[in-house]
């Protein structure tokens, strides 16, 4: 499995408001929304472990949560990305600080960077767009 396909497991695996409707880089059209875009931004081997077990890679990715509300939008969001509040009233993990012990790939750290609200115009329609930067180390 890829970096990408790990992300979009995850996320789905996380049961936000957008559901199965994670898609990769594009979003198909006429989607029931809210809805999620991953995109690969780039990233390659970065490190080789001292002990020689493996390269370490790193990756950015950019995950889009599209809807027609802010109010959809954003407790899609949360969920990726709890704040600290949440995370000390017992919020589970989301994307940021996701990490794993044994899988294909194993994800040593996965770190929101930056986090973008803006609309976007569909037509005669605005949409509401969050847009996520995560740099995800792995191996």
């Amino acid at each position: 499995m890829n970096i990408e396909e790990a992300v979009k497991a995850r996320i789905a695996a996380l049961n936000t408001a957008a559901g199965d409707r994670i898609y990769r880089e594009i979003i198909e059209e006429e989607p029931t929304l809210p809805a999620i875009a991953i995109s690969r931004s780039g990233g390659a081997p970065s490190a080789r472990e001292s002990s020689g077990a493996g390269l370490i890679h790193s990756a950015r990715i950019t995950v889009g949560i599209v809807g027609w509300t802010q109010a959809a939008v954003m407790p899609v969001a949360q969920q990726l990305a709890p704040s600290p509040a949440a995370r000390a009233a017992g919020a589970p993990i989301g994307l940021d600080g996701w990490r794993t012990e044994q899988g294909d790939p194993v994800i040593l750290s996965c770190l929101l960077r930056s986090q973008l609200e803006q609309p976007e115009i569909d037509g005669d329609h605005t949409l509401r767009v969050v847009l996520q930067d995560y740099e995800i180390k792995f191996r």
